[in-house]
């Protein structure tokens, strides 16, 4: 009797789990009427998701910053998915986006996703070559960028009951040297992004972080990393360019660093799709 009362314990246990799995592998239904809007589609994962959603017949509205973005993404796509031209740093730019997403959904459609992918890493150098204009550069885009988006987004999220996912990064988590500033910026997007699941659980909306590693994205590559390195390295003050030396910033984080790069693949955008359409999405998750 014992030895049953065992076996059939271990067969709900393995059933829960099964359970457990299959839901959290499981797409919502009625995916044509879910619209997703998302920032930073310029290029990167943005892009890439934006197709992704669209060739899955998701209405999908893609933020870029740049009009030759939007043309381009627009022409990739047949002319049919909906691009809207939005700096997340400029508060009546992120207002007129959220009214003209509100104006242009599908009919029977809600607006069900928010992605928060628009980010910028425009310093890489020891702390000793930024000032606070550095830091509070990619706090504006990074941080307070989502920030501005969020609230403008969220009236239409507590009325569907949908997601929200925010772009971190694995920094969030790890500290490298020469990403000070940028680590800075991921990390308080990650502890917005908390509290922001705590929040809003009260009106049925899901938040989640996604904190990817390194992708050859156009927000990072070789060339970029040598030319942002050099420019801080010119700003420098004499006294501190003698203490490390002509070609420290170079030498030791271009080349290590850039060899670890991987290109970007279909990786971080499953991620993302996970956290806006399947039925029980990970509230987080790092790509490493």
């Amino acid at each position: 009797m014992f030895t049953m009362e065992i076996g059939l314990i271990m067969l709900f246990i393995v059933l829960m789990v099964v359970y457990d799995w299959l839901k959290s592998r499981r797409l919502l239904s009625g995916l044509h009427k879910k619209a997703v809007f998302i920032t930073g589609c310029d290029s990167g994962f943005g892009n890439a998701l934006a197709k992704s959603l669209y060739t899955r017949g998701v209405p999908v509205f893609a933020g870029c910053l740049l009009k030759t973005s939007a043309t381009k993404l627009q022409e990739e796509t047949g002319n049919s998915l909906r691009t809207v031209i939005i700096d997340v740093t400029d508060k009546d730019s992120v207002t007129r986006a959220a009214q003209y997403v509100k104006d242009n959904l599908p009919d029977d459609s809600v607006l069900w996703g928010l992605v928060n992918n628009a980010g910028v890493l425009d310093y890489l150098a020891p702390l000793e070559f930024l000032d606070k204009r550095d830091f509070l550069h990619l706090l504006d885009v990074n941080l307070f960028g989502t920030l501005e988006v969020t609230k403008a987004f969220l009236s239409m999220l507590k009325w569907s009951k949908g997601r929200i996912v925010n772009m971190t990064s694995i920094n969030a988590d790890v500290s490298i040297a020469a990403f000070g500033a940028y680590t800075v910026s991921k990390r308080a997007a990650q502890a917005f992004s908390d509290t922001l699941r705590l929040e809003q659980a009260a009106w049925g909306i899901k938040v989640s972080a996604i904190k990817p590693a390194f992708y050859k994205t156009n927000i990072i590559s070789s060339e970029m990393v040598e030319e942002k390195m050099t420019r801080k390295w010119n700003e420098g003050s004499p006294e501190v360019k003698l203490e490390y030396g002509e070609g420290c910033l170079n030498k030791g984080y271009d080349a290590k660093f850039t060899r670890c790069l991987t290109f970007l693949g279909s990786t971080v955008v499953d991620r993302f799709m996970s956290r806006a359409m399947k039925f029980e999405p990970k509230l987080m998750q790092s790509d490493q």
